[in-house]
């Protein structure tokens, strides 16, 4: 049995040295693979053959997603055991996690209410891993090492997404023959089923890469190469919303971080007149990408909304569920939908005006912790646009699109990225250190080993030191 000294002195050896550049590149596809790619394959579904529901539950009667849920558990398995021999600074910092707990705990409760009980459970089951992989990639990570993470995810999305559409069009890009969605015949969906879905995307990740620095992402030739076929991925997917996204986002993000005077003022002198030409001008432009006023039809879906939400304003119909009472029934009769087409109506009709609020606070405090972020400076400063830049863009994206469940590729990026909730408490007065990559935080807490020998029970400094 070794003393104390010579304990410490093994864990002193033994200890890792920060992920390497193979290691990020491996968790960036892991969050492509949350992201829930090749769903025909790993469902067993022929886009060509209309998915055939049960009218009284709204369910599909064929296609297995169980593979996409081993998928995602595999990922937070492996997140997990890279941050298993730290666990007492795991349990520790998971409080820095309440505000997406909550919102998760109140999801949880819903079972106790929910219409669907089953399609809840399963919904638990989709969000919690994202939850846990987001968690413990932010301890094994530094900031900046975090956010590329996510820019190597869209790397990934992008080579697999070029194979499919051009070696397997039939999955890559929608087809005449597509069961339900000929009307998009020609417009690049990738290793999504939908081009919405990949254009949203397409325009997360090109986000990510836009507001990557040099501290985030050293080369410049990767972050314009990325951009541009991102960019071409957009236009390609036909999808006026991810245009939108890649459009507002950055604006949104500096206003919401910038602190300085002259920043804020430069920002406003841009956004409010590129608004009011936007607003009086806006029938022209939506014209411009085949839509109209009604958002393609969204707004009379919405109109019916607020009477199923009546029934259950607090509490919602169970999260993730599939019926909603009679509302999405009525919403297949009128439309031939299976959604309200929007993430926050959603939210409410799944859990209430409560779970809206509980919502909406988690991405308040994840906002205030990347302003602290960006107030840092250096490569903090610069994973704090990456960062809060998929959030912004997912939040723009629910406007449209029912973007909040969490078998959704768009949801899987953004509650992953809620990661950054364990950087809150660094203080804006605090340095950066050189070769931790991150920041410096309290002295850790140490204990007594035997013989006067101590050691850090706080593993971060070293899980994060970027040497």
């Amino acid at each position: 049995m070794a003393d104390g000294a010579e304990l410490a002195g093994a864990l002193e050896t033994d200890a890792p040295r920060g992920p390497s550049e193979r290691e990020i590149w491996f968790w960036g596809l892991c969050i492509f693979l949350l992201t829930s790619p090749f769903v025909y394959q790993l469902t067993g579904i022929d886009p060509s053959r209309e998915i055939a529901r049960d009218m009284s539950t709204m369910r599909r009667t064929e296609g297995s997603g169980v593979l996409l849920y081993v998928l995602r558990v595999a990922v937070a398995l492996a997140a997990m055991l890279s941050v298993a021999p730290y666990w007492r600074t795991a349990v520790t910092r998971l409080s820095r996690m309440t505000p997406i707990l909550l919102f998760a705990g109140w999801a949880t409760l819903s079972l106790m209410w929910t219409d669907t009980f089953s399609s809840t459970l399963n919904g638990l089951f989709a969000l919690f891993p994202l939850i846990i992989t987001g968690f413990c990639l932010a301890l094994r990570l530094p900031p900046h090492l975090f956010a590329r993470s996510f820019v190597y995810a869209g790397a990934f999305m992008i080579g697999f997404s070029l194979i499919y559409i051009f070696a397997m069009p039939h999955f890559g890009v929608h087809q005449q023959s597509d069961a339900a969605q000929s009307v998009h015949a020609g417009a690049w969906r990738g290793v999504y089923p939908h081009k919405n879905i990949f254009g949203g995307m397409c325009a997360a990740y090109a986000v990510t890469t836009m507001l990557a620095g040099r501290k985030v992402l050293p080369s410049i030739v990767f972050r314009i190469v990325q951009f541009a076929l991102l960019m071409v991925m957009i236009v390609k997917s036909d999808s006026a919303t991810a245009l939108a996204i890649v459009a507002a986002t950055p604006f949104v993000v500096g206003a919401v971080l910038m602190t300085n005077a002259i920043q804020r003022t430069i920002l406003a002198l841009v956004i409010v007149p590129m608004f009011i030409v936007i607003y009086s001008q806006l029938e022209t432009i939506l014209g411009l990408f085949g839509r109209d006023m009604t958002f393609t039809g969204r707004t009379s879906i919405w109109e019916i909304a607020p009477d199923a939400i009546a029934k259950r304003p607090l509490t919602g119909f169970g999260y993730a569920s599939t019926t909603y009472g009679d509302f999405m029934v009525e919403l297949f009769r009128r439309f031939a939908l299976f959604d309200p087409h929007n993430g926050y109506l959603n939210i409410i009709l799944s859990t209430g005006f409560i779970g809206l609020l509980l919502f909406v606070a988690t991405f308040v405090t994840a906002a205030i912790v990347a302003r602290r972020m960006y107030l840092v400076g250096g490569a903090t400063r610069a994973a704090a646009f990456t960062s809060f830049g998929i959030i912004v863009a997912w939040l723009i994206a629910m406007f449209s699109e029912s973007q909040d469940k969490p078998l959704g590729a768009f949801a899987a990026l953004a509650y992953t990225s809620l990661g950054l909730l364990v950087y809150r408490n660094f203080a804006p007065a605090e340095e950066e250190v050189p070769g931790v990559g991150g920041i410096a935080e309290k002295p850790p807490k140490s204990y007594r080993l035997g013989k006067g020998a101590r050691i850090s029970t706080d593993p971060v400094p070293a899980i994060a030191s970027s040497r």
